[in-house]
């Protein structure tokens, strides 16, 4: 385990300890936040990955399906459907059965690729060489 006091009063100069635990509380609060996104965009590719196989299985659009009461259905017909399990069973013991091309279970992972941070200075200069200049 790195410290990372330590490593920020190395790396900074920087000794004040009231500085160093507002830095340690930042960056812990930055990686909280960045495993929260992570999970928020793991679960909208999984529920993807849920509508796609009950499209295939019911044979109809994954935009008309809808998801209510533990049950996949196409919308406006509440009697057509299958359940969590039944997309479950599928995904791990029917491979076979999912559509073309998808690997097999229910795990979804997804890297978040943040923008590119830049400095003021050089979105400031960035906008000065994008806006023309007026004619004198």
């Amino acid at each position: 385990m790195v410290d990372l006091s330590a490593l920020i009063r190395r790396e900074s100069g920087l000794d004040d300890p009231l500085l160093l635990r507002v830095l340690r509380l930042l960056l812990s609060f930055a990686k909280a936040l960045s495993d929260s996104l992570r999970s928020i965009l793991d679960a909208r590719v999984l529920k993807q990955k849920v509508l796609t196989i009950a499209a295939h299985l019911l044979e109809a659009p994954r935009d008309d399906l809808e998801l209510a009461e533990g049950r996949i259905r196409v919308r406006g017909a509440p009697t057509s459907g299958v359940t969590l399990a039944q997309i479950a069973q599928k995904a791990y013991l029917a491979p076979t059965e999912l559509p073309p091309g998808m690997e097999p279970g229910l795990e979804a992972t997804h890297a978040f690729d943040p923008p590119a941070l830049t400095s003021r200075a050089a979105r400031t200069s960035a906008r000065s060489r994008s806006t023309p200049r007026p004619a004198t």
